[in-house]
This record gives structure tokens, C-alpha cells and sequence, in this order.
């Protein structure tokens, strides 16, 4: 295992107490707290189920994460960083199902709902791209980075205004995506600072 700088120890630090929030959030969601239930139609508590389940993927999101992080971001480690990926992905497929029970949902706006959705699915189609393309080259690895990045940022503030969901669990959500999204920027620079090493390409 490399040695971890301080930015890389906070970094870590960051998602493992973003791992316990994580699961503390899905065990409330299936116990039935942190929804406005008044507010939401009997159908939609599949929505809740949905959101837990969401969580749960988060966190081994999470996981993978941590681990590729004590692993040094290394090629040997590359496992764990497209896993951590890959679990994104299906974390965001899940939020997407999610969403679609929200059109009935009084105080959110279509636009809003249909905004989300636009992005949660070139999320989706970014991530899985960086999942399974073998080599996307330096530039457009940080290209497609910067990309999610600004998405995540934009998804947080649009999911703000969804008061279906107490903002503890919103304010989990966000902040996980930009503590993964930093785990793929190490990542990233990691990786091309071990191929200089190695003297590849």
C-alpha cells in the first residue's frame, strides 16, 4: 500500500463517515422515517423501499471506494475503482426507478422531475462508459470527470427542492456523489502517475 498524503487521509476519512451515514439513512428509510408520508401517495412508498435500496448500493459504492484508496489507486487495485463504478451506475438506475413515482407528488414541478431524470441518465451512460471502455486515454478520462462532476453538483441543489425527502438523507446523497466523484479524480490522477512510474503508456 502507497502512503497516503493528507488530502488523500481526509478524503478517506470523508467516505468511510459517509459509508456509517449512508447505512444509518438506509435503515431509516426502511424503518419509514425521514419521509413526509402526508405528502406522498401509497404507491410511492415502493419509492421509499427504492430509496433504502438506493443506500445500500451507495455504500458499497463507498466501500470499494475506500478500499482502491488504501490500495494507492494502483493497476492492481483497478478492480475495486470499476467496481466502485459500476455500483454507481446501478445506484443511479435505482434513482431513476425512483423518481419515476414522484409525477403525482404535489410541490414538484414536472420540469423539475424531468430535469433530474435527463441527468441521473447521462449519469448513467457517462459512468458506464468509463466502466467498460478499456482505455479512454488521459484527456478524456479528466473530460468526462469534469462532466459528472457538474452533474452531481447540479443534481444536489435540484434534489434540494424535492421536499419529499428530509434533507438528512438529501444532504447524505450529495454529499457521497462529490466524496465518490473525488475518489474517481484521485483515481485518475493515480493512475497515470503509476503508468509514468512504470513507464507506460
Amino acid at each position: 500500500m502507497k502512503k497516503l498524503g493528507p488530502l488523500k487521509i481526509i478524503h478517506l476519512v470523508l467516505m468511510i463517515i459517509l459509508l456509517i451515514l449512508s447505512l444509518i439513512s438506509a435503515v431509516m428509510l426502511f424503518a419509514g422515517v425521514g419521509f413526509n408520508f402526508g405528502m406522498l401517495q401509497t404507491n410511492n412508498k415502493l419509492s421509499v423501499i427504492l430509496f433504502g435500496i438506493f443506500n445500500v448500493v451507495n455504500a458499497a459504492a463507498l466501500c470499494f471506494g475506500i478500499v482502491y484508496s488504501l490500495k494507492g489507486y494502483t493497476k492492481k487495485a483497478a478492480f475495486f475503482y470499476k467496481a466502485s463504478l459500476f455500483t454507481r451506475v446501478i445506484a443511479t438506475a435505482i434513482c431513476f426507478v425512483m423518481m419515476t413515482f414522484n409525477f403525482n407528488v404535489s410541490g414538484i414541478t414536472i420540469a423539475l422531475i424531468i430535469s433530474i431524470m435527463v441527468l441521473l441518465a447521462l449519469k448513467g451512460v457517462i459512468m458506464a462508459y468509463m466502466t467498460f471502455k478499456k482505455n479512454l486515454g488521459k484527456e478524456n478520462t479528466w473530460k468526462l470527470f469534469h462532466v459528472l462532476v457538474v452533474i452531481d453538483v447540479v443534481l444536489g441543489v435540484l434534489f434540494i427542492f424535492n421536499r419529499g425527502v428530509m434533507l438528512l438523507h438529501t444532504l447524505v446523497n450529495i454529499f457521497s456523489r462529490l466524496a465518490l466523484d473525488c475518489t474517481i479524480g484521485l483515481a485518475v490522477r493515480g493512475k497515470y502517475e503509476d503508468k509514468d512510474e512504470r513507464g507506460t503508456v
